[in-house]
């Protein structure tokens, strides 16, 4: 059979998985970037946590595959702290720091005219978020904690992730996501007017840190990736040197379709990935209660029985290995081939991803810090359809270093933050903070396969379900204004 065809040169210390998918580096030169938006065909918002925060637009305006420096301005660089968080609902960006929400109007023409799309002053939105505000207990004013603020927009709703205090908090007060409703921020027009968080409705408790989110376009249900707490301690399950390795599991949990304020089980519970039979393990995202140096939770009326009854807890939908650390992800939209309106693009650097992967979730694995073997440090794709909760049945590699299996870690020292699809083009962007850079990911052409053989290997094999997701995706897109 032959091979994939892919013009671009890939992406230095990593490899793309399967013949169906290249990677490139799309944007080089950035400071910290973390959180990524599409606000236009092979155009982006990135947000540089490097430099007090700023918010960088990186383009190909010439369809040659990456962004140079001179396709990207610096559409904000005021001192707030930008960190992560950032989406955009019709004319509005929205990003958050550690303490706060702000909104900043899309200058007119921000679509068409890149070169003039510098933000005007922001509106400080949702304070209170972070150390010494009420978010923080009394005496805990000094505890950053985990400082990102995820924002994801859906059904008229802004949704707000806040992570814990520390390595296992007290209780679940401070690890929530909250959401607010657009309208609600859209009257905000002064900061003395900004709504204070722990006001805002708690649409999912006891997520201990909870960075990634999407929504799912076939139903708006949300969806989150936990990063699961550190130093359990359960000699029943495991020796501590040799539980801690693979637990507890991250975990991929769904919150739609359910009355808001359910509980999720940080920090009382913990999830299973990979516990001995012979220790008592019962299978992937099994609930334990937690028992550590720190906090055990046994002493507080918390048991295994309480952990596993789903009228207490609402166990996860998949777990993932242990200190895989996902902070990105986005659902997969069956995308066709641009049409004259983008026929700049009708080459091999933007072959969307594959119709096959409609409804799968692409995650990005930022990797562990204090596992004995590196793990991480990669894009995968999870396949929901798949029943079983091993991981091996359900998740892919789709990016990854070079060194694999010898090592998870890339020479180049990237690790993946944030990824999302381009719903014009169909590919996908991810960002690594410690190397500034932009990678994409695009489907792959067979060898001898022309970009039009490849529209019209696509459009007729469009199925009822994945057109309702490509409508489903327009729609998105279309109500954010990117016109």
């Amino acid at each position: 059979m032959p091979g994939p065809r892919c013009t671009s040169a890939g992406v230095g210390g990593g490899e793309v998985v399967g013949d169906d998918v290249c990677a490139r580096v799309f944007a080089t030169g950035l400071g910290k970037p973390r959180g990524v938006v599409v606000v236009g065909p092979a155009d982006v918002v990135v947000v540089d946590a490097a430099s007090g925060g700023r918010l960088v637009r990186v383009w190909d305006g010439d369809a040659d595959g990456v962004s140079s420096g001179s396709e990207r301005a610096v559409v904000h660089s005021g001192n707030l702290g930008l960190n992560h968080g950032v989406e955009v609902v019709d004319k509005w960006l929205y990003a958050s720091s550690k303490d706060a929400v702000y909104r900043f109007e899309l200058p007119s023409g921000w679509a068409k005219d890149r070169d003039n799309s510098v933000l005007g002053d922001p509106v400080k939105v949702v304070d209170g978020m972070g150390a010494g505000s009420a978010q923080v207990r009394p005496g805990d004013a000094t505890v950053a904690g985990h400082v990102t603020r995820t924002l994801r927009a859906g059904g008229g709703d802004l949704f707000i992730s806040v992570g814990s205090a520390g390595n296992v908090d007290p209780d679940p007060f401070r690890s929530a996501i909250r959401r607010v409703k657009l309208a609600d921020l859209a009257s905000v027009t002064s900061e003395k007017e900004a709504l204070w968080f722990v006001n805002l409705e708690v649409f999912a408790s006891g997520v201990r840190n909870e960075v990634a989110l999407a929504v799912d376009p076939r139903d708006g249900a949300l969806w989150g990736a936990e990063n699961a707490a550190d130093g359990v301690r359960r000699e029943d399950l495991g020796e501590h040197g040799v539980l801690h390795q693979d637990n507890p599991a991250e975990e991929l949990n769904r919150f739609g379709g359910a009355a808001s304020g359910q509980f999720y089980g940080y920090p009382y519970c913990f999830s299973e990935f990979s516990i001995a039979p012979s220790r008592g393990g019962q299978g992937p995202g099994t609930q334990w209660v937690w028992q550590g140096p720190v906090r055990n939770f046994s002493n507080h009326g918390w048991t295994d029985e309480k952990c596993q009854n789903v009228s207490e807890v609402v166990p996860p939908v998949k777990v993932m290995q242990a200190h895989s650390a996902p902070l990105g992800m986005t659902f997969v939209v069956c995308v066709a081939p641009p049409g004259d309106d983008l026929g700049a693009f009708n080459s091999s650097d933007y072959v969307p991803l594959p119709c096959a992967w409609t409804s799968n979730l692409l995650v990005a694995f930022h990797g562990s810090w204090n596992r004995d073997v590196p793990t991480g440090y990669k894009v995968v794709r999870m396949d929901l359809d798949v029943e079983s909760r091993e991981a091996d049945a359900f998740q892919t590699d789709v990016l990854r270093s070079a060194n694999h299996p010898e090592s998870a870690v890339w020479d180049s020292g990237a690790r993946p933050v944030d990824v999302v699809q381009d719903p014009d083009l169909g590919i996908a962007y991810v960002t690594s903070d410690t190397t500034g850079e932009v990678f994409a990911l695009s489907g792959a052409l067979p060898s001898g396969d022309t970009f039009s053989d490849a529209a019209s290997d696509v459009s007729p094999t469009l199925s009822p379900h994945n057109g309702l997701i490509l409508l489903a995706s327009i729609s998105m897109f279309l109500a954010r204004g990117w016109t």
